[in-house]
This record gives C-alpha cells, structure tokens and sequence, in this order.
C-alpha cells in the first residue's frame, strides 16, 4: 500500500497533471494531497486527473480535500474510477465533480475543461 499521492504528467494534456491517490485518504494524507495541489498549481498545472481507482476509504479530512480541489480547480478537475461508495458520498455530500471511468474517457473530460 502506498501512503502517498503518486504524480505524473500527461504527455498528451500539456498543463495537467494526474494524481494517483493511496488506498486510504485520512488527515495527514489529505493534507499532503492539498499540499501537493497548491504545489503543481504554483509550477503551471492547471487541469488535473485524480484516479481513484485504488482509493478505498475517504475520511472526512480526506472528503473535505477532495471538495477543496474541486473549488479550487476551476472546475478543472476529473474524478477517474471512483468506486460505486465513493459515488455514494458525493452523492450524499452534494460534491459532484465530473467523473470519468478508464484512462481515455478521463482524459477526453479533462481536455474538454482547458
């Protein structure tokens, strides 16, 4: 399990970056997500894929990250393969950033915002 946001450009959206989230997103992890956003924002990045794929528990710290990103982005921002309980609390908390399923399709929605 890794602890940490992974980042990677994307070759083919110059300006965005993606953001692989850990399997649990809780306090120090979620401040560290906002860290490393204001961070990419500072050098340039203004479109960002947050694959969550992985993610299995947003705490509430981690819930209030997430729906910092989505205001700060601009609504520049995609929400790639969250699973169906992470649909569910967005859903529930009124956050309904745009979500993407796969790699192509996620990329397709993060163009369409720059």
């Amino acid at each position: 399990m890794k602890p940490d946001v992974e980042i990677n450009s994307l070759e083919n959206l110059p300006g965005a970056a993606l953001l692989k989230l850990p399997v649990q997103l809780a306090e120090a992890g979620a401040m560290r997500l906002v860290g490393h956003f204001k961070a990419l924002q500072k050098s340039g990045v203004e479109a960002f894929l947050l694959d969550l794929g992985q993610t299995e528990v947003v705490t509430g710290a981690g819930l209030g990250a997430l729906n910092h990103l989505v205001k700060e982005s601009g609504g520049r921002l995609v929400l790639m393969d969250p699973s169906k309980k992470l649909r569910k609390l967005f859903e529930i908390t009124g956050m309904l950033p745009p979500i993407a399923e796969g790699m192509a399709a996620a990329q397709k929605q993060l163009k369409e915002c720059l």
